[in-house]
């Protein structure tokens, strides 16, 4: 058993990556919506791409353990080269390839 923080990666910088660790925190996980900055903000709605960058670069430096998470939807599934790319690159342990949910 582990704990796992989930996140969109907005606002993760290092010294709560550190606190992160030191509360006793071993994975987090950072969404993205592609592996290309154009459309993971296109399709975020928002410029996050480089903010989950750096916040990925905050949890490597604290050598916590890395996940990304990308929900898989019309616009990025021809994109699944760069997805898995972005995860080696960025040195994620474990890379989720979610399904879209619907509620309601």
């Amino acid at each position: 058993m582990y704990t796992n923080l989930i996140t969109s990666g907005i606002g993760l910088t290092t010294e709560k990556a550190t606190r992160i660790k030191e509360a006793g925190i071993e994975n987090v996980q950072v969404s993205f919506q592609s592996g290309e900055a154009k459309l993971s903000d296109l399709i975020g709605g928002y410029k996050a791409f480089e903010k989950k960058r750096e916040a990925v670069k905050a949890v490597k430096k604290d050598e916590l353990h890395l996940s990304l998470n990308v929900v898989l939807r019309r616009m990025n599934l021809d994109y699944l080269n760069e997805i898995i790319q972005l995860a080696e690159d960025m040195g994620a342990e474990r890379l989720e390839l979610a399904n879209t949910q619907y509620y309601n």
